[in-house]
């Protein structure tokens, strides 16, 4: 039996009320030649079920169960069993585009493309972050021009479900489950030092339904800087590898550190979290030591049209007072029953 032309692979985990629509996205393409790796993740719900389901109505749909490891650990499972010739990663509460399969192989074949770079469409707010700059280019070293927007602002790197990849290139490349944040973007910084020629484009192929608590896109974690820390070196050593200075990488490489900075800053005053005081206490304190971080917040701030709460915030910052916006963020949580801006 011949080899299909594209491996989607999703990871599956509670999600028994939004796979099937996420399953008939891919049905309804209209390019037959692919398989669907379904990696029911441990889920506790009817999830792993439903996989079983879909794998006996189609051939071309294949369910894999294994004990909970995270969305890498599925990813890694599903890479494993992929046999296509392109890999597409889509998370299970999302959905392709009508029409992608279709428009994105022919380019792939055509221009030999490594990775093909789309939008992913926001469903909570219609919003779509355009890449700064789109067509073929034949090596990511031909997008230095754009390195700076590219890799701190908009997430182009930093989700794998934007893409379409050449098994082949991935080879032995593996997501890192002990990352709980930036897996993704590490993933794609591996990828792009193997990465040959590759598209960029502004149509959005990629529906990402964001408007759940439970969505993987809504999932966040209180560790923005650490995983910023721990993908810092491979981003680093890709920017070197592409001819850039060090001056000129230290400088995307800041204002991505700050880039990290506003949005951690931002999950703690915003949706509030329940951090003990002493570790969000801590993790102010550092993104307050950072100055580009700090001037990047007064920025964000001095913008901000609740100029009183803004103010009091950007006291804080100021000042460096991690500890007094720890308990004014604590205060307006108890206040809001925990769930401010959530």
């Amino acid at each position: 039996m011949p080899s299909p032309l594209i491996s989607v692979i999703v990871p599956v985990y509670r999600c028994a009320d939004t796979l099937e629509r996420c399953v008939q996205s891919v049905l309804a393409q209209d390019f037959a030649d692919w398989e669907l790796i379904l990696v029911d993740d441990g889920s506790p719900d009817q999830s792993g079920a439903l996989c079983d389901a879909f794998a006996a109505k189609d051939s071309r749909i294949t369910a894999l169960h294994q004990k909970n490891g995270g969305a890498s650990a599925a990813r890694n499972a599903g890479l494993n069993a992929a046999q296509g010739t392109y890999i597409d990663f889509l998370d299970s509460d999302d959905l392709l585009a009508p029409g992608f399969f279709s428009a994105a192989v022919p380019l792939m074949e055509n221009e030999g493309l490594d990775l093909f770079l789309f939008c992913l469409l926001r469903l909570s707010d219609g919003g779509c972050y355009r890449p700064p700059v789109t067509g073929y280019f034949a090596s990511p070293a031909d997008l230095k021009p754009w390195f700076l927007p590219l890799f701190t602002e908009g997430g182009h790197f930093e989700s794998p479900c934007n893409k379409l990849f050449r098994r082949s290139v991935i080879g032995g490349l593996r997501f890192d489950p002990a990352l709980r944040v930036n897996e993704d973007v590490l993933f794609n910084l591996c990828y792009l030092q193997k990465c040959g020629a590759l598209r960029l484009t502004d149509a959005a192929y990629y529906r990402q339904d964001d408007r759940g608590g439970e969505s993987l896109s809504r999932s966040m974690n209180a560790d923005f800087l650490q995983a910023e820390a721990a993908t810092r070196p491979a981003l680093q050593q890709f920017l070197l590898s592409c001819g850039l200075t060090e001056a000129e990488a230290a400088a995307i490489l800041n204002a991505r550190r700050a880039a990290a900075c506003r949005n951690q800053f931002g999950i703690l005053t915003g949706r509030g979290g329940s951090l003990p005081f002493g570790v969000q206490r801590s993790v102010f304190a550092q993104i307050f030591a950072f100055a580009p971080a700090r001037a990047l917040l007064m920025q964000q701030l001095r913008a901000d049209p609740n100029r009183m709460q803004a103010g009091v915030i950007a006291f804080c910052v100021r000042c460096r007072l991690a500890g007094a916006l720890t308990l004014l963020c604590k205060l307006k949580n108890r206040v809001l029953g925990g769930n401010a801006h959530a």
